[in-house]
């Protein structure tokens, strides 16, 4: 008789998700039905715990282990000391800049590979039907390399995010950590560009392919607009990462240039999120209404999409990667405004918005959006420039169903 095939496994390493804090429910749940449809199961795995976990709409064959956030290892940080040696002598922590930091994630990242290896052999993990597979590129990915060490069968693929690579470990322990993987998964042009500045020649797996994660096509309705004014939306974490005042400065400016009137809406929370409700509050300009919706979750980010008519979608950063709240805005049709930095010009081009600067100035965002706002047909042909990008380029269904594929194909 023919044996039966053993069932394949991804354990997918988070940071938080699915505890209800986590902020990586719009990256990562639009991945789980593929992985489901893909894997015969699925088990999600994160590394830190954020209240309590959130009920999990997903298919039977998905679980959740909080069996690291549990361990230990993990909660109790002076026992992670004792590896503090072979951390030291591994990641060379003589030589980097932030010595305490890499000394930091070297011991977590050798306490959780011991504790995975444990974890496989209690649940007797067969390595050839495991896939293991990181999101985020960080201590998680390095404990699977430690691992790997030992068990050469073992198979891992990380994503990598322009975020992974503002950490200040250095390239000592990112060198040899890419050198353990199978697959490595940039999110943007942009973060490949920079991971390949922050390992050694020659360190990346020959499976090295860039994998947009883009949003869902959740596109119900656009209405028509017919109150003659302006709507603008931000989603963003209100804090230091983004330019909060410069935003308001330039929507003032905006509100003080043209006739319609102005309505900027606000979807954020964070740790700047009370001063800038003040600053918002303060500001005086009769042409402008400032409406904060505090954090809300990304089923809401879609439902002011379909029901209130915006026609624009406006962020403002020092820094970006690819940001999932503009592909949102490109999906349902809606032309976004932002600065050139990170990877956001591999979506804002003169089809689906309007680019500025890096380091722009507010005359530059007015002139930039006027003639949208003064031709309705030109606007119109923006509109359906996004929305035809987005269905071409950044629907996930397709992207995270074809990412599923491709790591399955390593077992």
């Amino acid at each position: 008789m023919t044996q039966a095939p053993e069932k394949s496994t991804v354990v997918v390493l988070t940071e938080s998700y699915p505890f209800v804090r986590s902020s990586e429910r719009a990256f990562f749940e639009p991945e789980i039905e593929s992985l489901a449809c893909t894997f015969d199961n699925v088990i999600i795995m994160p590394r830190n715990r954020r209240d309590d976990i959130s009920t999990l709409s997903a298919p039977s064959n998905v679980t959740v282990s909080t069996a690291w956030v549990d361990h230990k290892d993990r909660r109790m940080r002076w026992r992670r000391l004792r590896f503090a040696p072979q951390a030291w002598m591994t990641g060379k922590v003589a030589t980097e800049t932030h010595r305490k930091r890499s000394l930091t994630f070297g011991m977590s990242a050798i306490a959780m590979s011991r504790f995975l290896d444990r974890w496989m052999t209690e649940n007797a993990m067969n390595p050839d039907t495991t896939l293991f597979y990181t999101f985020w590129f960080d201590y998680s990915t390095a404990a699977l390399a430690f691992l790997k060490q030992k068990r050469k069968d073992l198979r891992i693929v990380t994503r990598v995010h322009s975020y992974d690579e503002t950490s200040p470990v250095g390239r000592r322990w990112k060198t040899m950590t890419s050198t353990m993987l199978d697959g490595v998964f940039p999110v943007s042009l942009h973060s490949l560009e920079l991971f390949k500045e922050c390992v050694e020649s020659g360190s990346l797996p020959s499976l090295t392919e860039v994998n947009l994660l883009g949003c869902p096509d959740l596109l119900q309705t656009k209405g028509e607009k017919t109150d003659g004014t302006i709507k603008i939306f931000t989603a963003c974490r209100l804090d230091g990462e983004k330019w909060l005042d410069r935003m308001l400065e330039f929507i003032d400016a905006l509100a003080t240039a043209r006739e319609e009137r102005i309505i900027w809406i606000v979807a954020g929370g964070g740790n700047e999120e009370k001063r800038f409700k003040n600053s918002a509050e303060q500001n005086s300009n009769s042409n402008l209404t400032i409406d904060l919706r505090g954090q809300i979750d990304n089923k809401t980010v879609h439902e002011i999409y379909d029901r209130e008519s915006i026609d624009w979608a406006f962020l403002l950063s020092p820094a970006e990667g690819l940001p999932i709240a503009l592909c949102e805005a490109l999906m349902h049709g809606v032309p976004a405004v932002a600065n050139d930095v990170g990877g956001i010009s591999e979506i804002i081009t003169d089809d689906t918005g309007v680019l500025l600067a890096a380091d722009p100035e507010k005359e530059e965002f007015v002139r930039g959006i006027a003639p949208w706002l003064d031709s309705p047909y030109r606007y119109r042909l923006l509109a359906e420039g996004a929305r035809a990008f987005a269905k071409e380029n950044l629907d996930s269904s397709s992207l995270r169903g074809r990412f599923a594929k491709r790591i399955r194909s390593l077992l």
